[in-house]
């Protein structure tokens, strides 16, 4: 990979994870991934698209925030007032510096 000269800038990860997702029936799998969607849809809402990417995973999602913590912390909020609606999740979440690449360019 060429380094670049782009400056390193904050960016938090929030990781949503469905509890015991495998170990689930195939149609209760169906029905919470289509609640987790919809409370990624709604708890990312507020942020821009161009300050976010959502990560799709088997059992849950990845949400990285660029540049805002606190977007990311009421994200996580948002997403944990689900739990109490019945969604078994697990949430974490960690800030770290990252590069972002420009759209369309490639490592290597």
């Amino acid at each position: 990979m060429k380094p670049t000269n782009a400056a390193a800038t904050l960016a938090s990860v929030v990781f949503l994870k469905i509890q015991e997702f495998a170990r689930r029936p195939v149609q209760e799998q169906a029905r919470l991934r289509a609640q987790l969607e919809a409370v990624v849809a709604v708890s990312s809402a507020e942020l821009a698209l161009a300050s976010r990417i959502v990560l799709d995973a088997a059992d849950g999602a990845a949400i990285v925030v660029s540049r805002r913590s606190r977007g990311a912390l009421q994200l996580a909020g948002r997403a944990l007032a689900a739990t109490a609606a019945g969604l078994p999740l697990c949430i974490g979440s960690i800030t770290a510096p990252c590069r972002w690449r420009p759209s369309g360019t490639t490592t290597g």
